[in-house]
This record gives C-alpha cells, structure tokens and sequence, in this order.
C-alpha cells in the first residue's frame, strides 16, 4: 500500500490501523497506530515533504508525532474521549530520514486524578532518535469536532 506521497503505509496485516484526523494532523498524516494488549505503539512513514533544507526530517515533524502518541496513549490509559497537553519536551538525539519509520510505544507514569505523565523514545528500527516526556490532562466532555 503507498500513501499520496510515495512513501509505503504500514499495513493492516501486520495490525496497523491509520490514524484519521481531518485537522491539523491531516497536513502531516497519515499516523498509524497498533496495540498488543498493553502497549500501544505509534508510527509515521517520514515522506519528502516532512523533510527540512538540509534533507533529513524537520523537528516540527518529530515534535507533533510525539505530541500525538503520547496524546493516543494517554487517552486509552484513562479512558477519556479527549486529552489535552499540557507540558511536552522533546529531546533530539539523531537524525531521522526520509522513508524511515519512526516509532514511539509510550508509557505511563504515575500520575493525579487530573495529571498524566507520559513517556516515549522515538525509534527508527533499534535506534534512538528522540526522547518525548508530556504531562496530558483528561478531558471528560466529548470533543467539539468529531474525529
């Protein structure tokens, strides 16, 4: 399966389902997400156009992927039909090219009632590219646009 874009999706087969977004995430789509049971696991096909002047993927890329996969997993953790962010921090450790597939399986830390703490590392195959800790708080009201 190909994207608009050239690059290969990530297939149903092997249990990847695409994020649909028709917001902001949709510029810079298609996410994918799958699950095991107890982790969740996030992925993006970097394309040409998440590339920056230099040719290697632009960190506002690595920035809103992480922002989403920790959102996604911090949904499913508290059972809430949205999040919002409150802290993010990224931290960038080596360059990520177009046609990688980068990876984020983020973790929850203990929290509050009010407070999640999130935590991933950004992958491509076995290597570490970025780190993404976010604090995400649980909204109990439904969504304003339906995603």
């Amino acid at each position: 399966m190909t994207t608009g874009y050239g690059a290969t999706a990530l297939s149903p087969e092997d249990g990847w389902t695409e994020v649909i977004d028709d917001g902001f995430i949709a510029l810079v789509c298609p996410f994918y997400t799958r699950t095991d049971g107890e982790h969740t696991e996030v992925a993006v096909v970097c394309q040409d156009k998440h590339r920056n002047r230099r040719g290697i993927v632009q960190g506002g890329l690595v920035m809103t992927f992480a922002d989403r996969a920790l959102g996604i997993a911090a949904r499913a953790h508290s059972g809430a039909p949205t999040t919002a962010t409150v802290h993010l921090d990224v931290h960038f450790v080596a360059p990520i090219h177009v046609g990688d597939i980068l990876r984020a399986r983020p973790h929850t830390a203990p929290g509050t009632r009010s407070l999640l703490f999130m935590r991933t590392d950004l992958t491509v195959d076995d290597t570490l590219v970025a780190t993404a800790t976010g604090v995400f708080t649980p909204l109990r009201t439904a969504p304003l646009v339906e995603e």
